[in-house]
C-alpha cells in the first residue's frame, strides 16, 4: 500500500516547494486524536504577510463570484464592489444549503496535506462545549537564546511534578507541549502554568505581567458558546514564512510517523495530577 497522501487534483510539487512528506495511512487520524479538541481551524496564506485566514467552501465560493460577477459586468474581477456582491451571494448559498458553518470544518485530508506540508493549518486549544482541552502549549517566541533557557527551566520544573513537556522548534524560541490524558479545564491548566512561571521568574507576556515572555494557550479560560479563542500553529508541519519544518526535540527519528509514534507513548497529564498540583 503506497504511504503517500492525496495530494489536492491538478496540485504538482515545484521547485520552490517546500520539502514534501509521505503520510502513512492513518497517521493523520492519530495526530487528530492527540491534537484537536474542535474542528475550527485555519490556514496559513504562502503568500505576503502569512495570515491565517478561515478557509471558505471552495465549490460555493467559486459559485458566489461568478454569480457575482454576471450581475456586475461593468466591474472588474476582484475588484471591492465584486468582492462584497460574492460575500453576500456566498453566505445566501450557505443558507440556502443549510450548511452548519459558512466555513470548512478540519478533516483527516486536511491533516494529511497539513503534514505532507502542502498547506499549514493553526489549532484552537478550547473546545467551548466542555471548556476544556487536550493539550496546554507554551509559545517563547521571544529573545532565542533567553527564550530557549526559560523553556528549558520550565521543562525541568515540571519534570519534578512527574509532568512530561515535549519541546518542538519554532521560528523564535519555542514550543513545549503538554498533553492530557482526557480534556481537562483550561482554565485549571491556565492556573497551573501561570503559577510555576511566576515561581520560575520566567516572563509572561501581556496581562500586566511583561512586554516579552511565554505565551500560555489555550489563552482564555472559558469561550462563550461559537467563539474560537485564540490559536497556534499545527505542528510538524511546513512554516510557510520561511519553508522549515520543526521537529519536536529529543523524541526520536525526524520522521512524521517516529513523531507521532513517541508523543502518543509520552506520559499524558491526568485530572487527579492536575488537581493535585493546583491544590490552595
Amino acid at each position: 500500500m503506497s504511504t503517500r497522501t492525496t495530494l489536492t487534483p491538478g496540485w504538482e510539487p515545484t521547485a520552490a516547494t517546500p520539502r514534501l512528506l509521505p503520510v502513512a495511512p492513518g497517521l493523520a487520524k492519530t495526530y487528530m486524536k492527540l491534537f484537536v479538541n474542535r474542528l475550527s481551524y485555519c490556514e496559513q496564506s504562502p503568500y505576503g504577510d502569512h495570515r491565517y485566514h478561515r478557509p471558505k467552501h471552495p465549490e460555493l465560493k467559486t459559485l458566489a463570484a461568478r454569480r457575482a460577477a454576471r450581475e456586475m459586468p461593468d466591474q472588474k474581477w476582484g475588484s471591492p464592489p465584486h468582492v462584497e456582491r460574492a460575500n453576500e451571494i456566498y453566505l445566501e448559498l450557505v443558507k440556502e444549503r443549510r450548511l452548519s458553518s459558512p466555513f470548512r470544518s478540519l478533516t483527516e485530508k486536511t491533516i494529511e496535506q497539513h503534514l505532507a506540508g502542502q498547506v499549514t493549518v493553526n489549532l484552537y486549544a478550547i473546545n467551548p462545549q466542555t471548556q476544556c482541552c487536550k493539550w496546554v502549549a507554551i509559545d517563547a517566541d521571544y529573545d532565542t537564546e533567553q527564550a530557549k533557557r526559560d523553556l528549558a527551566k520550565l521543562r525541568k520544573e515540571l519534570l519534578l511534578d512527574n509532568v512530561f513537556a515535549v519541546q518542538e522548534y519554532s521560528r523564535r524560541g519555542g514550543h513545549l507541549w503538554i498533553f492530557c490524558e482526557d480534556p481537562l479545564p483550561a482554565k485549571q491548566c491556565r492556573l497551573f502554568i501561570y503559577n510555576l512561571a511566576l515561581r520560575l521568574g520566567v516572563p509572561i507576556k501581556g496581562s500586566g505581567f511583561a512586554d516579552e515572555g511565554i505565551e500560555i494557550f489555550p489563552k482564555q479560560d472559558s469561550l462563550a458558546p461559537g467563539a474560537l479563542g485564540n490559536a497556534i500553529r499545527a505542528p510538524l508541519g511546513i512554516h510557510r514564512k520561511n519553508d522549515n519544518r520543526y521537529w519536536f526535540v529529543d523524541i526520536g527519528q525526524l520522521t512524521l510517523q517516529a513523531q507521532i509514534e513517541a508523543l502518543c507513548q509520552l506520559p499524558k497529564l491526568t485530572a487527579e495530577q492536575l488537581n493535585d498540583l493546583t491544590h490552595k
